[in-house]
């Protein structure tokens, strides 16, 4: 896997072999041209971070600061390789999205989440972000199979936009 853009392009991101579902390169290119320079000088929270890909091309892209969350041990390792190789500063919050959205307060950022398709419950997730003080000046981007459609009565569904098998959807809270 390669970074897609910006100041890294073409530099390489070490992943596992099994076990995760990177965001694909047609997704993250897309969805960096519809941030485009939103993300200069910015917070980005990659949650279910995974190979950290779209953290990456989005420290490529001028974020100011790169938040990891996940919580799978070897996931960990490769994105704290990662940093390290591409001489980047972000950082690695090792537990769950869930406890991650309870716990932490961080403003006027992008938060981007790409759960594991098959063992997410989606309805769970939304609430979650929906209850969280972390997503309330934040445009929220949720990556999902296309067969699903992210039901909210708190956050205003902004743009939708499918890529093969996928979907990511934008939100902002209402108000």
């Amino acid at each position: 896997m390669r970074i897609e853009g910006g100041s890294l392009k073409g530099r390489k991101i070490f992943t596992q072999s099994k076990g995760l579902r990177p965001t694909t390169s047609v997704v993250k290119l897309a969805l960096f041209n519809i941030i485009g320079e939103e993300i200069i000088d910015k917070v980005f929270v990659d949650v279910f971070a995974g190979t950290g890909g779209v953290g990456f091309e989005a420290a490529s892209r001028g974020a100011r600061e790169i938040i990891f969350v996940e919580n799978e041990r070897n996931a960990i390792k490769l994105l704290e390789q990662n940093i390290k190789s591409l001489n980047i500063s972000a950082r690695v919050i090792g537990i769950d999205a869930f406890t991650f959205l309870k716990t932490y307060d961080i403003k006027n950022n992008f938060i981007f989440f790409s759960p594991p398709y098959d063992t997410i419950h989606w309805p769970s997730l939304m609430r979650a972000i929906e209850e969280s003080s972390l997503t309330k000046d934040s445009l929220i981007i949720v990556q999902h199979p296309k067969y699903i459609e992210l039901e909210t009565f708190v956050l205003n569904k902004i743009d939708v936009r499918r890529y093969g098998l996928n979907k990511i959807s934008f939100f902002r809270h209402k108000g």
